[in-house]
């Protein structure tokens, strides 16, 4: 034994090595540690950038109508006339630029003067091609002359999709339906919007409302930021970082001093009820 512990005392360095290569390998740990952290940082960063970026095309669904159905084109109604009404195709440029595609449809053997006119301002999917049934719905068992307009990017409509952008888009909708006296009654005109198109309502509504008959919204949202905590809570966190638009629609709709009906479909999947009733109240 005394000859083993001699020997251990003649390698001093044996112990000086094994603690030179622990601290080395807890040096390359340590980096490694680090550079997987940076790489993480780096994608967690890109994605950041690319929902900040790309909001508009997540939160805008508009599809061009004819790319979606270019196989059956043939078989389906694909403007008003092919369901036997009386329509304009409207095209209108907005301040900075922006075509924007849509139709003035009126009711069938009646003066335009003589009926009540509706805005409607359409949801965050489709186009006006994609809403032709509740376009017939509306003015030919409502009996009312119906007026929609694609926003920016949607339909045959041109440009790209931003908050500030549906509201130019807006306004120039309406703006368009003052204008044409010869088909629209000032007096009997009244907005009408769901989802998307409701947030768009409210903002012209808080606005406009000393032009408006009334505003019937239905199923649109407190916030864009309230929806997203609603139905993605755990983005929460990053929702501040990432979020560029708003549609603080809460913040508008007691402003609007014009008549108000406030529609509520309880099995909506996106907005929940909740945000309809404060918004009424």
């Amino acid at each position: 034994s005394f000859k083993g512990t001699s020997l251990s005392l003649q390698n001093p360095d044996a112990s000086d090595s094994f603690f030179g290569n622990f601290d080395l390998y807890l040096s390359e740990a340590f980096w490694g540690v680090i550079y997987l952290a940076a790489i993480l940082a780096v994608l967690a960063l890109m994605i950041l950038l690319s929902v900040y970026c790309l909001q508009g095309k997540l939160l805008f669904l508009g599809e061009r109508f004819e790319e979606r159905h270019s196989e059956s084109l043939l078989r389906i109604p694909v403007d008003p006339g092919d369901r036997g009404m009386d329509f304009e195709n409207v095209w209108i440029t907005t301040k900075d630029n922006c075509k924007l595609h849509g139709w003035l449809v009126k009711i069938d053997g009646e003066h335009p003067l003589d009926c009540r006119t509706v805005i409607a301002y359409h949801g965050s999917g489709g186009c006006v091609q994609s809403r032709l049934p509740q376009i017939e719905f509306m003015v030919k068992h409502i009996k009312v002359n119906v007026l929609m307009v694609d926003y920016r990017s949607f339909g045959k409509s041109t440009g790209s999709p931003t908050e500030k952008g549906l509201y130019i888009d807006t306004m120039a909708t309406f703006e368009y339906a003052l204008s044409r006296e010869d088909v629209i009654s000032p007096d009997r005109l009244y907005i009408y919007g769901n989802s998307l198109g409701g947030a768009a309502a409210i903002y012209l509504a808080s606005k406009r409302s000393a032009n408006l008959k009334g505003a019937i919204i239905e199923n649109t949202f407190k916030s864009l930021a309230t929806i997203l905590d609603d139905t993605m809570p755990m983005y929460a966190a990053i929702r501040p970082l990432v979020l560029s638009m708003r549609f603080p629609s809460i913040n508008r709709v007691g402003n609007i001093e014009a008549p108000c009906l406030f529609l509520i479909g309880k099995q909506d999947p996106v907005v929940p009820n909740s945000h309809m009733e404060e918004l009424y109240q």
